[in-house]
């Protein structure tokens, strides 16, 4: 026979008849379809339980705005305590007592009041090669009064270049003249802060009240901000020499500042600080901290700190799937006879699957696009208070994690929903 029964011959009819079934040849468009008609049922479900689907996406909102402005303030303090070493400079040196690495920054803050070194070492530093500025400090927390108005100050003593050391400028006034540091007169220069919380307009000639001690204002500095408990503009300081005598630490100084001409002889400068100190006292007693070190080690704390922000909101989107999954199975018996009509007009196991894997995932997104609009919020309002920075990388990880978390406790559900023998759903009440 020369052709198959039908009316063509046997070539032709290979020719004539579709390679395929049209079924796979439309399977993406049946996908499509069906993904389209499940998102309407999906939204349909969150519209007739209106309180019930605002429960569900409650605990992801939450989860979600609260990564975002977490990671915010972790982010937001980071990028605010590098702007203050930027501020700085980075080819600053710091002689500080006992033997510190730039990685324990822990101990840092217990190096202060020591009076370690003394008036000949700053003249010693002040000759090297290399070193553009040399300055030291003392300085404690001393209450100061204006008026009846208190708070506490960091209160410090300012060799010649302190300033210049950490590029400070000068918001009003002026700086301590030669004679005033020589003299160690009573005349102070204050933070800013000090500046707006005592004194209603310019405090300039103003007497202000250091312990039990009164000293002339000369001059504000600009505003430069702190992180953790220092603040750079709650801070008064005097010449070095009245400080040395207020604090009855007369040729006794904190700590020792050494600027270099530039970066490429930090290490130069650093070994000939060791060399001059080594003189008088025991390697053990003192350590030579460049700004990077301690700029790097305060970068990794705060991108832990950062890290461990994020991760402890994220348990909150874990319990919002949970909640997501309980609805949903909620659903699932409630839902029962229309399941069981769907199949009985030919819904397949998959198409059931589907429908209810995509309502999962279409509330925990919902949930997640509020939660972001709401971590937004909660950081601009916050950024009045605190340092924030809304990162990209934070609002991905939270929307597409609250996604990911739809789709995995959504499954359950779904896959009881999908099992479902029709006769039985049809008749369960």
């Amino acid at each position: 026979r020369t052709d198959a029964g039908d009316g063509y011959p046997r070539s032709k009819r290979r020719w004539k008849l579709p390679k395929s079934d049209p079924d796979e040849r439309w399977r993406g468009g049946r996908m499509i379809d069906l993904v389209r008609s499940s998102f309407k049922i999906a939204i349909s479900s969150l519209l007739v339980s209106k309180v019930r689907s605002l429960l569900t996406v409650l605990g992801i909102v939450i989860g979600v705005a609260s990564v975002i402005i977490l990671v915010a303030v972790g982010s937001g303090l980071r990028e605010m305590v590098a702007g203050q070493f930027a501020s700085i400079g980075a080819n600053l040196l710091m002689v500080v007592p006992g033997r510190v690495s730039g990685s324990n920054i822990s101990s840092f803050s217990s190096l202060s009041n020591s009076g370690r070194f003394k008036d000949e070492d700053l003249r010693n530093l002040a000759s090297l090669e290399g070193a553009s500025a040399v300055t030291a400090d003392l300085d404690e927390f001393v209450p100061v009064h204006f008026r009846g108005k208190t708070m506490t100050a960091l209160v410090g003593g300012a060799s010649d270049h302190y300033f210049d050391v950490f590029n400070w400028p000068m918001a009003e006034g002026r700086y301590f003249s030669a004679a005033e540091q020589s003299g160690g007169k009573k005349v102070v220069i204050v933070g800013n802060k000090v500046k707006s919380e005592l004194f209603n307009g310019s405090p300039v000639g103003q007497i202000l009240a250091v312990g039990q001690q009164r000293y002339q204002i000369v001059g504000v500095l600009t505003a430069k901000g702190g992180f953790g408990q220092f603040d750079w503009d709650s801070t008064v300081y005097m010449p070095l020499s009245a400080a040395e005598r207020f604090f009855g630490q007369v040729g006794k100084l904190d700590m020792l500042y050494v600027k270099t001409q530039d970066t490429s002889v930090m290490k130069a400068v650093s070994a000939r600080i060791e060399l001059v100190l080594s003189r008088r006292l025991d390697k053990d007693d003192f350590s030579v901290l460049e700004q990077g070190d301690l700029f790097r080690a305060a970068d990794s704390i705060f991108g832990a700190v950062t890290l461990a922000l994020g991760g402890i909101a994220a348990i909150s989107l874990l319990v919002g799937g949970i909640g997501i999954m309980n609805i949903m199975l909620v659903s699932v018996s409630e839902r029962t006879r229309e399941i069981g009509l769907r199949k009985a007009v030919g819904a397949s196991f998959r198409d059931i699957l589907w429908q209810f894997l995509i309502e999962a995932v279409v509330v925990a997104s919902i949930g997640g696009l509020i939660g972001v609009l709401l971590g937004f919020l909660g950081s601009f309002i916050l950024d009045r208070f605190i340092a924030t920075d809304v990162t990209s990388w934070s609002v991905v990880l939270a929307f597409s994690f609250s996604a990911l978390v739809g789709v995995v406790f959504g499954i359950a559900p779904a896959y009881k929903a999908a099992k479902l023998d029709p006769i039985e759903a049809l008749r369960y009440e």
